[in-house]
């Protein structure tokens, strides 16, 4: 399973999760929240979703921090595990994420999916 999550400093939340080829997105600003509800990808976007996901290498990267002022992008990455699965999370400042190419071009495409099944275009 993985969680992409932007969160600005005025209230915008993006939550995308991905389980398998089951992609849940959802939006709050403030008080008001779109649940846009879940679909399933086809086996071209799951196999591209997941390799662009396996580029970030999460498990590697360092932990970071929240940032309050500027907003932050939080990935999750949860892998099953012999007796438990092991659960990797990494919080990077907005400034930062828009200077990552791997996390750039994860987020274009969720975009592009986001778009396309519920016609409603993330701004991250």
């Amino acid at each position: 399973m993985f969680d992409f999550v932007s969160d600005k400093p005025e209230g915008d939340d993006w939550q995308i999760r991905i389980r398998g080829s089951s992609l849940f997105a959802s939006y709050a600003l403030e008080e008001r929240s779109d649940k846009l509800g879940p679909i399933n990808l086809d086996a071209q976007e799951t196999e591209k979703v997941w390799a662009l996901i396996d580029k970030l290498d999460i498990a590697q990267r360092k932990k970071g921090k929240k940032d309050q002022d500027g907003g932050t992008v939080t990935l999750r990455l949860r892998e099953p595990g012999d007796d438990q699965h092991d659960i990797f999370t990494v919080y990077i400042p907005r400034d930062d994420a828009n200077e990552d190419e791997d996390i750039t071009e994860l987020a274009k495409y969720l975009q592009k999916l986001v778009t396309k099944y519920f016609k409603e275009r993330p701004n991250f």
